[in-house]
């Protein structure tokens, strides 16, 4: 499909630099969001447009794009550039990380060092972090 004309979201696109005959392809694995492949050229990004339930106040959108947004500047760079985001229409737009989900039988020492490194790098900085909204799905016990 081609990004609209008319709806809040190809103007957002057009506002982060993408033309009108950029191309969303769906990905799976979104659970209540919709998550899009954008292809403009040979510019690749990820749309994100956010699910949000009317008996829930949690600003999911604002707390990922939080997040991303502070390990970027952190200097991490195994995660989504964050490149653009419209709160009004809980849009988010990442760069694309090409690769799929780990199966179970190959999570092994090499992945579980690079998560430790992940969160032992998301950890010196976590006086930067204070500031962060909770997730969605924070657990303090």
């Amino acid at each position: 499909m081609t990004v609209s004309q008319d709806a809040p979201t190809g103007e957002f696109l057009r506002r982060a630099g993408f033309s009108p005959g950029a191309r969303l392809e769906p990905l799976a694995g979104g659970a209540n969001n919709r998550v899009y492949r954008l292809t403009d050229g040979n510019r690749d990004a990820v749309l994100k447009a956010y699910f949000r339930h009317a008996g829930d106040e949690r600003n999911r959108m604002a707390a990922e794009w939080e997040f991303v947004s502070f390990a970027w500047a952190a200097g991490l760079r195994n995660l989504p550039e964050p490149l653009a985001v419209d709160p009004a229409h809980d849009l988010a737009l990442y760069g694309f990380i090409p690769g799929r989900s780990l199966e179970p039988f190959e999570v092994g020492e090499e992945s579980v060092a690079a998560a430790e490194r992940f969160f032992g790098e998301l950890n010196r900085h976590r006086n930067l972090a204070a500031a962060l909204p909770l997730a969605a799905e924070a657990c303090f016990s």
